[in-house]
């Protein structure tokens, strides 16, 4: 892989992770606000687990929704890093979308039945595991969509080179 195709993982895996993790946010956000939850639980709880916990509220809140981004970053990254490696080509932007999607499901089974229980129990309970299971499918979802985007205006741009390239010579 050269450097240009490097940073061009990085750059996609960012936008992925920041889509997913935003997804994430909201979706927590609007199950908290429609069942009378507590959103801002779940992010204070995000930090206690990192060991970032102030005690104060106010702080906590930020902290945990910055590193929840942060990790959500490094996950996007990571995993276009495997989705777009030479040993992992898949056929078909529906299969990179399921494989995507099927990563996060993953992460979500090893974070809420192996390290959770284990770094913070308490977090395990604050929200009902569905609302976490789908939290991490829509994760799967914005970042398989950011793919797809990408994977397609690639497509794009080289259909308008290649159409650049013959027209150019059969002009010369």
């Amino acid at each position: 892989m050269n450097r240009k195709q490097v940073g061009g993982i990085l750059w996609v895996g960012l936008i992925a992770g920041i889509a997913g993790g935003i997804a994430e946010v909201a979706w927590i956000a609007a199950h908290a606000a429609l069942a009378n939850a507590s959103g801002h639980a779940v992010a204070v709880a995000v930090a206690d687990t990192l060991g970032l916990g102030t005690g104060n509220p106010a702080v906590d809140l930020w902290l945990g929704i910055g590193s929840h981004l942060g990790l959500a970053v490094l996950i996007g990254i990571g995993l276009t890093t495997i989705i777009r490696s030479r040993w992992c080509r898949l056929p078909s932007a529906s299969a990179e979308a399921f494989a995507v999607v099927g990563l996060l499901v993953a992460i979500w089974g090893f974070n809420f039945f192996i390290l959770l229980p284990v770094a913070n129990p308490a977090f395990v309970q604050i929200m009902p595991y569905e609302i976490t299971f789908l939290s991490k499918v829509l994760f799967g979802v914005a970042a398989a969509g950011v793919l797809y985007a990408e994977r397609s205006w690639r497509s794009v741009l080289l259909g308008w080179a290649e159409l650049g390239a013959r027209f150019g010579r059969s002009n010369a």
